[in-house]
């Protein structure tokens, strides 16, 4: 029998074979697709971090998107060949343009030699799951959203494998018997080396241009009506009612505005009267958000439904800011009762009641930073995403010669 010593040694040993048997083997081909050419929506960052922390020893990766900008001229920075491609509505006007996507995607999956197809969008999905009928290339369905959609029943057997980013988010498919069998659960992550706290607050404050002694939380995200726009702006009548001007929060509002919204034609109108203007502040897109976040003391996401999980919450969280969530699906996965707070949708007195409670409690707010940047760097860690996808695309390429294609 061996010694446990002997037996410790023969397993590291065991464990360097695996390694560097992995390592010797051709990298896989993936294919990441986008239906989007920016990197503004959380999940054109998403696939812009995983490109960039996976293991480039054992992934090559390419890049599929529609026409030019910030994502594709990612993608070709970090050394992905990308393919410009359409993704036309699936309407009986557009046949001709549907069958010249499914063709070029087909192509292109086969001389390229792709082994797997990362897509994360309901449209672009069912272009590539149509595209690799019948070739060697693996069709991988990364679910960021918890919205149900008429092409979930197609795209679930149509895809060889599921990830979702929260259980929020693949519970729409908890209708599908096979949903257990194709999917597994995988948070996002986040760059803790880019998405930090900032070492001088009032500095950064000042760069910005925001006052350094007043309680600042900001909105990030698409601004509409789905994300609780209206909640924030009754939420901050409230705040109106029951604090002295000086005592007020300064709310920002920044993202894009959706043109046409209930919420945005009304806040649009607000912004004009004193209080609004001293209170509110309508920001467009901000390239360097990291910085934004570090600036501010919270950052609320309100949203109805529909999110997967909220990947501004646990950036804002990385950022030293303290995280406001809907207790949804989904976003009740990214907070704990020690990193978060959590407030009912849809109820805007109860979210003014918690930020006049939490601006009153010093100690409160430190203890949401720390255990929130703990949470951020652990549970949240890019490394960690990355290694648990390339774990996946094992799974779905076990071959030694690592192509589907030999």
């Amino acid at each position: 029998m061996l010694s446990k010593q002997n037996h410790n040694v023969t397993e590291l040993n065991f464990r360097r074979f695996a390694d560097n048997d992995r390592l010797r083997r051709p990298p896989l081909r993936v294919a990441y697709v986008s239906h989007l050419n920016d990197l503004r929506m959380g999940g054109q960052r998403s696939i812009a971090a995983l490109v960039q922390h996976i293991d480039r020893r054992q992934v090559e990766p390419f890049g599929i998107c529609p026409g030019t900008g910030a994502f594709s001229e990612f993608l070709t920075q970090a050394d992905c060949q990308v393919l410009s491609v359409d993704f036309p509505a699936l309407k009986l006007i557009n046949i001709f343009r549907i069958v010249k996507t499914l063709l070029r995607l087909r192509r292109y999956f086969r001389d390229r030699s792709i082994d797997i197809v990362h897509s994360d969008e309901e449209r672009s999905t069912l272009y590539c799951n149509i595209a690799a009928i019948g070739l060697a290339s693996k069709v991988l369905y990364h679910v960021r959203t918890a919205r149900p959609h008429h092409l979930d029943a197609l795209n679930l057997r149509l895809a060889d494998a599921l990830i979702g980013i929260s259980r929020g988010a693949l519970a729409r498919f908890r209708s599908y018997a096979m949903i257990e069998s194709k999917s597994t659960v995988i948070f996002n992550g986040v760059d803790s080396r880019t998405f930090v706290p900032a070492e001088d607050k009032s500095e950064t404050r000042s760069q910005l241009e925001l006052p350094t002694q007043r309680f600042i939380v900001a909105f990030i995200g698409n601004i509409k009506q789905s994300k609780g726009i209206s909640d924030l702006i009754a939420a901050w009548q409230h705040l109106g009612r029951r604090l002295d001007p000086e005592s007020m929060p300064l709310l920002l509002l920044i993202g894009d505005a959706a043109e046409g919204d209930p919420a945005v034609s009304a806040l649009q109108g607000l912004l004009h009267t004193p209080f609004w203007r001293e209170h509110v502040r309508l920001l467009p897109h901000q390239g360097n958000i990291q910085e934004w976040m570090s600036a501010v003391d919270a950052v609320v996401l309100p949203s109805y439904q529909g999110e997967g999980m909220g990947r501004v919450l646990f950036e804002a969280m990385a950022c030293g800011a303290i995280a406001i969530g809907s207790d949804i699906a989904g976003v009740r996965e990214a907070l704990t009762a020690d990193s978060g707070l959590l407030i009912p949708p849809a109820a805007p007195d109860e979210l003014a009641h918690s930020i006049i409670s939490l601006m009153s409690d010093p100690d409160r707010q430190e203890r949401y930073r720390v255990h929130g940047l703990q949470r951020a760097r652990t549970v949240f860690s890019i490394d960690r995403h990355a290694q648990n996808v390339l774990d996946l695309y094992q799974q779905l390429i076990p071959s030694a010669t690592g192509s589907a294609y030999g």
